[in-house]
């Protein structure tokens, strides 16, 4: 699930040029997963510093971390 969730969050950045996050609902609802499963998942990038988190006008923003 790790590596499903690095390809979907790197597809919107290569998509979008990096101007574009993504919802921890969206990663979700793209991954058909449990939400705790992805939580700890999402927590493992970040320790890892693979993606950074920004705060967008309807929530979290989840980016890639180039």
């Amino acid at each position: 699930m790790r590596s499903q969730t690095i390809e979907i969050i790197t597809n919107k950045h290569l998509s979008s040029g990096g101007h574009c996050g993504l919802t921890i609902n969206q990663i979700r609802n793209q991954l058909n997963c449990d939400m705790n499963e992805l939580k700890q998942v999402m927590n493992e990038l970040f320790k890892d510093n693979q993606i950074k988190i920004k705060d967008g006008i309807h929530g979290k923003l989840i980016f890639f971390n180039n």
